[in-house]
């Protein structure tokens, strides 16, 4: 993977993650000892399934952050990780195609009626990354970087309604054709994903959102008092959260979680390891039986990783072998997870929660179950 350290800053990453437009969380000034104002046993949200999604009161509220801003996207160490973080988001994204050690850059699913490449941008509406993110930053001359006619125009239209936003229904309509390239590997459209220029497009992309992470990162490490013996194991994790759920250094994807909430949330279980693990088991198990609309017991499906994680996250060998870093961040990635309120495909709102903390969790713990299958932290 290429790292265009020269591109991350020209694309303001050091001041926020790319072209979004950044908006800071309001100050506030949090008083009162958390674990005086939070007691989570008393607030346990229950599945998501269940309830659509309800918030774990979190205290203190979330005040300004102080982010780093001297870091250095030439540091070997990050470079090291990223190559890691960039491997497991791309097995996330696309599994069925990854190869172990190698992001996969030709993936077309079928979520939010299209989502294609290394990380599935998607047309959601036709707002979603693949307009907003893929595309309007796609090179002209990659748009006939193919021998299919059908695929060029596909490609112009949709460079054209997200540079300008006209053409919404011919755009639709290439969403149309395209969805019947779903998992088809020798389609012409992921011949193209696959090709150098585009590879190397999907790369700078990438690279934006790792950029974004490590300034996650460090801050967190800073507030947090880490040395760097798990700087790998904590950019993977905000690498993980910014591709899978949008994240932003400068904006309210934090979801109103940082160090002192977390810090409250575990203040109030004694900051006793096997009390927070107990806690978070408590709420895994409360979905073991939900009925997911369409899709009966999906919480209980072995895909969906919820029995093997159970079984797995509550091992006490398994806690008391942790670092102290590995349970802040499961503690911060629970939290998290309960504020998520992302809608995915037919489930309810909500069901986000669950998916967010068991696949920030094989990466934070090194154990667990994934895509249904035993996590294996050694293919990255």
């Amino acid at each position: 993977m290429r790292y265009l350290c020269g591109l991350l800053v020209a694309v303001g990453v050091v001041s926020g993650c790319a072209a979004d437009t950044a908006t800071t969380p309001s100050p506030t000034n949090p008083s009162g000892d958390a674990a005086a104002t939070l007691d989570p046993r008393q607030g346990l949200p229950a599945c998501p399934a269940l309830n659509n999604g309800a918030r774990l009161q979190l205290s203190p509220p979330l005040a300004q952050i102080d982010f780093v801003e001297d870091v250095d996207y030439t540091d070997p160490i990050f470079i090291s990780a990223a190559v890691t973080a960039q491997n497991i988001a791309s097995y996330f994204e696309n599994a069925q195609h990854y190869v172990p050690g190698q992001a996969s850059y030709d993936g077309i699913g079928a979520l939010d009626d299209i989502s294609i490449g290394q990380m599935q941008w998607n047309w959601k509406g036709g707002n979603g990354t693949l307009t907003s993110e893929f595309f309007i930053s796609i090179p002209d001359e990659l748009l006939d970087d193919t021998p299919d006619a059908q695929l060029s125009a596909d490609l112009s239209i949709l460079a054209q309604y997200a540079k300008q936003l006209s053409g919404r229904q011919e755009a639709e309509q290439v969403i149309s054709r395209w969805q019947a390239y779903v998992d088809d590997r020798e389609s012409p459209l992921a011949v193209w994903l696959r090709s150098d220029g585009v590879r190397q497009h999907q790369d700078a992309l990438v690279e934006r959102r790792l950029g974004a992470a490590l300034r996650l990162a460090r801050t967190w490490m800073r507030d947090r008092n880490y040395d760097d013996t798990e700087f790998e194991r904590v950019l993977t994790t905000f690498a993980n959260f910014n591709i899978h759920t949008g994240l932003r250094p400068l904006q309210n994807g934090l979801r109103d979680v940082w160090a002192p909430q977390v810090e409250g949330f575990m203040a109030a279980l004694d900051n006793d390891r096997t009390k927070i693990f107990d806690y978070v088991i408590d709420w895994m198990r409360s979905c073991e039986n939900a009925n997911v609309t369409k899709k009966n017991d999906a919480f209980g499906d072995p895909s969906r990783n919820l029995i093997g994680n159970i079984d797995k996250w509550r091992d006490p060998d398994l806690i008391a072998a942790l670092s102290d870093e590995q349970v802040d961040l499961f503690a911060y990635a629970f939290v998290y997870a309960t504020r998520s309120d992302t809608q995915f495909g037919s489930f309810p709102k909500g069901y986000s929660q669950l998916d967010v903390l068991q696949r920030a969790g094989v990466i934070v713990l090194d154990q667990g179950t994934a895509l249904g299958a035993d996590w294996d932290p050694s293919i990255f």
